[in-house]
């Protein structure tokens, strides 16, 4: 998995956030419904959310990002329904997602620190974006994050938030599915398989395997969700309405 600064039109990308020391990033069932809910109205104008997985330690999503004429139009319409004029007008893709990303995590803090009653930032400022190196590690990686075997622990045992704030309730231990995207591609496998096999014939007749993996990589989400996108939305909005 490669490390990236820059994020550009469509493509594929992991997107990471941690929550800052001593602090879980969720705590129950409901700080969790209003995460997916605010990923769906800040984030969905300029991408398409095709897997995520939400720790109490953090989050990560794998987006496909819009083209630059639906990302940019999106922006500039938002800007004039709301009768924003802000100081500096944003004119690229990169900067773009960059100020929904942080104004997501800004909104999500200023609604979780009253219902926790603490003050400051549940997550850390500094959000991470990679690409995947090859069809083998999305692979790889995809089925982690369904089945929520990604760490994104803190290490240090000072720095680690108190265990027992976590689902008080047991809410999420009882719905652990909510947690991640798993629930929404179950129904999937045979698209997937079909998927693979068409990206293993994409690569024997040499159309630029090598030469582009991304583009490849590409496809194969773009197949992936011409077949789900429906039922993905459907079930994400489903899932935060209740």
């Amino acid at each position: 998995m490669i490390k990236i600064k820059q994020i550009e039109h469509n493509s594929i990308y992991l997107l990471e956030g941690l929550c800052t020391t001593n602090t879980h990033f969720i705590e129950n069932e409901k700080e969790v419904r209003i995460f997916l809910n605010l990923i769906n109205r800040r984030l969905g104008q300029y991408m398409s959310i095709l897997e995520y997985v939400i720790k109490p330690t953090g989050w990560q999503l794998i987006i496909k990002t819009k083209s630059e004429y639906k990302i940019k139009t999106s922006y500039f319409n938002q800007l004039k329904r709301k009768n924003i004029r802000p100081k500096r007008v944003l004119n690229s893709v990169n900067l773009i997602i960059s100020e929904a990303i942080r104004i997501l995590r800004s909104r999500f803090t200023n609604i979780t620190n009253p219902l926790r009653g603490r003050e400051g930032n549940a997550s850390k400022k500094v959000f991470q974006k990679y690409q995947f190196s090859s069809i083998e590690e999305a692979r790889k990686y995809i089925r982690k994050i369904r089945d929520r075997e990604v760490s994104l622990d803190q290490p240090n045992m000072k720095y680690q938030a108190n265990p027992r704030y976590f689902d008080q309730k047991g809410e999420l231990l009882r719905n652990p599915e909510l947690l991640s995207s798993k629930s929404f591609h179950e129904e999937k496998s045979q698209s997937l398989c079909k998927a693979f096999k068409w990206i293993k014939r994409y690569d024997f007749l040499g159309l630029g395997f090598e030469k582009s993996i991304s583009k490849t990589i590409q496809k194969y989400f773009d197949l992936v969700d011409k077949d789900a996108k429906k039922k993905i939305k459907k079930s994400f909005k489903s899932l935060i309405s209740n």
